[in-house]
């Protein structure tokens, strides 16, 4: 969901540490199984390269700090401030300023001093009793004082006690969030202490600067399985100037020797280590805006200057820590949640984002909250280049003079109105349905006249065609683990288990083609014919367990089956995005040439084949969509006891319809009608949906 992002160059680091993480969360195995299967059957076209993050503090920001702090570094002299503490008894025995043992318990099961320390905070058990585990997500020595700090919060806190009373500077300066909380609370008791002042903290905090912290989003990228569930990362604002803003980037530090694959599984398994980079925004938002051509939302938090300094403080303190990334779970997302967590102890957005946490999500929650206080869309080139094609249609005017026209061209393209794809109106991505379906088939003498059966569907994520689009990229298309289950005359069946689908449509006559360039030759004034940007194929992969039709039989039962399938082809809108926007057309179709193959109770045990799949998904901007396609497969399989049934066609047509009650609630209508050996299967769905 936040996996890997734009490679940064490899520069002067921040990290003082590199310990080993030796405790690993297990994760759903069939969850790594479904990816490491997706990614191995990536086709070329679709496995863009996934760029790596060093995790480094970028080289401009670096040599900044690093003079900044040699110019501040006389400014500190501890020696100079006076400790009102330093006349109390300080043996080993004694509390630090004789703070009571209640006292010391209290700041210990605070809140915020739990989430300083990666520590769980208070739950309820199904009696409603309150159960607390001392066990922090951290077991990296360096990062805690008392040898037992990563599951004795007190302990932890009695150190941190004892380093504030004796004025230790390096411990202090290492852990300025952690001081800041202790002096505060210190304070709150009438207990004065000297001002925490280190140089390098001090000039690191200043150069990122402290008027505003932003979340931003950039959507969903079409051809990248990296990047296909956004991503989220966040804007420190310096003066208002996008220019001077820096951005501070949770991501995942994987092997470089390690193949896509391997990259996938490792980090649902959180085998590898989550960074913190830190660059200019500015360079940042180029990788997004001018590479990816993905589009950015950013979003303003309400945070005041004592809550964003605090957030700065932390930042510090665990910029260099190595903790497990997990795709799903601990990710880009998750680390902003916990930060706004970590300032607001009232606050728990942690628990409202759920198990699997996806980026969209976040910035709806947070909208829903009241934390956004104002947002900004910013367009990529890409979207600009299709609001030209836009204002070319409106005018009557030619698009392909445009088409032709590298993305570059259109930086100055002013776009009037956002896409609809504003993380914070997104839907919820967890998805069950309720209903009836009707199977009646042609053929009375093998089957019965009709079988009604009820249906439970469940979806983890993330988006099909007839999902409300609204907080996504147009016509995005991808499915994690999902299920149907049909009930009939007191049986239960699996009808489908989808491992993993999805399918990046590219379509050919719009901006969002995902097109390539020849890079050998520099576009004049004239675009050269080797210079005209090439638009890339529709491709479609798909993992699954499924019912299907055995249409070289007559006694043709519905038999599960794995089905695996690649898909290759093109596809184009129809008509125009609305005016004034860079969005497409509200139809899209598209022909694909499939080939894959099917495992099961076969005739023979198996089939493989090929075919063409012609359809179109529309999805104007009310409430309703719908969608139709034609499957027209060629399926063969050995069979020695009657040659004529070794290869056939299997036509197969497909409909759906979705309207939208409100953005949880939808009724979705599906059908289809499958033609096999002297007979002919049809299939009727109804479903109340709720998005949660």
């Amino acid at each position: 969901m936040c996996y890997f992002t734009k490679k940064s160059p490899k520069t002067a680091t921040t990290k003082a540490h590199a310990k080993p993480i030796s405790a690993r969360t297990p994760f759903l195995p069939w969850v790594g199984v479904a990816v490491w299967s997706s990614c191995a059957l990536m086709s070329a076209q679709a496995a863009l390269p996934s760029p790596f993050s060093t995790g480094e503090l970028s080289a401009d920001l670096a040599q900044a700090v690093s003079a900044a702090s040699q110019m501040n570094i006389s400014q500190a002299n501890f020696n100079d401030v006076s400790n009102p503490a330093n006349d109390m008894p300080n043996t080993e025995n004694a509390t630090p300023f004789s703070l009571s043992q209640a006292q010391i318990d209290a700041w210990a099961a605070h809140t915020t001093w739990r989430r300083l320390l990666f520590m769980p905070t208070a739950d309820k058990d199904k009696a409603g009793k309150a159960v607390i585990s001392s066990i922090s997500q951290q077991d990296d020595p360096e990062f805690f004082l008392a040898p037992n700090g990563s599951q004795d919060p007190t302990a932890e806190l009695i150190a941190m006690l004892k380093a504030v009373q004796n004025q230790d500077e390096a411990v202090l300066c290492r852990l300025p969030a952690r001081a800041h909380f202790i002096q505060e609370n210190l304070q709150k008791l009438g207990i004065n202490t000297p001002e925490l002042a280190c140089a390098e903290f001090d000039a690191w905090a200043d150069l990122l600067g402290g008027h505003g912290l932003s979340l931003v989003f950039a959507e969903e990228h079409g051809n990248s399985l990296a990047s296909a569930f956004a991503h989220v990362f966040m804007r420190v604002d310096k003066d208002g100037s996008t220019d001077t803003a820096t951005a501070i980037n949770y991501t995942v530090a994987p092997n470089r020797r390690d193949s896509q694959a391997e990259g996938a599984i490792k980090s649902m398994l959180g085998s590898y280590d989550g960074v913190m980079e830190i660059m200019p925004f500015a360079k940042k938002a180029s990788d997004y805006l001018h590479t990816d051509g993905r589009d950015l939302w950013v979003y303003r938090l309400n945070l005041n200057d004592d809550e964003l300094r605090q957030v700065l403080r932390h930042i510090y303190e665990v910029q260099s820590l190595q903790r497990p990334y997990f795709f799903t779970h601990d990710n880009c997302a998750t680390e902003i949640v916990r930060l706004i967590d970590l300032v607001r102890p009232d606050e728990n957005l942690r628990k409202q984002v759920g198990k699997i946490v996806i980026p969209s999500q976040i910035a709806r929650i947070m909208d829903q909250e009241g934390i956004i206080i104002s947002r900004e869309f910013m367009p990529s080139d890409t979207t600009k280049k299709q609001a030209a094609i836009n204002k070319a249609y409106t005018n009557g005017e030619d698009i392909r003079p445009l088409l032709a026209q590298p993305l570059a061209n259109f930086r100055d393209v002013s776009v009037a109105r956002p896409s609809n794809n504003d993380a914070a109106k997104s839907s919820p991505v967890y998805r069950l349905g309720l209903g009836a379906g009707v199977t009646d088939f042609a053929d009375k003498a093998h089957h019965q006249p009709s079988n009604t059966k009820a249906i439970i569907s469940v979806r983890s994520a993330y988006q099909d065609a007839l999902d409300r689009p609204a907080g996504v990229r147009q016509f995005h298309a991808l499915s994690l683990p999902s299920m149907t289950l049909s009930a009939s005359d007191g049986d239960v069946s699996l009808d489908e288990l989808t491992i993993f689908s999805v399918r990046s449509y590219n379509p050919a006559n719009t901006a969002k083609n995902n097109a390539t360039i020849n890079t050998a030759n520099t576009a004049k004034t004239a675009t050269p014919a080797d210079d005209k940007p090439k638009s890339a194929s529709a491709w479609g992969q798909h993992l699954r367990l499924m019912r299907v039709m055995d249409a070289s039989s007559a006694a043709n039962d519905n038999h599960l089956v794995l089905d695996v399938r690649l898909e290759k082809g093109k596809s184009w809108t129809l008509g125009q995005g609305a005016a004034g926007t860079g969005m497409l057309g509200d139809t899209l179709c598209y022909a694909l040439i499939g080939y894959g193959a099917q495992l099961g109770k076969l005739n023979q045990g198996y089939r493989v084949g090929g075919g063409l799949d012609l359809g179109c998904v529309y999805q104007p901007a009310g409430r309703w969509r719908a969608l139709g396609e034609l499957s027209l497969p060629v399926w063969y399989h050995h069979d020695k006891a009657d040659v004529s049934r070794d290869l056939y066609v299997q036509p197969k047509l497909s409909v759906g319809a979705q309207f939208d009650i409100n953005a949880r609630q939808a009724l979705r209508m599906t059908g289809d009608v499958e033609w096999g050996k002297g007979d002919t299967q049809q299939q009727l769905m109804a479903q109340w949906l709720t998005y949660f």
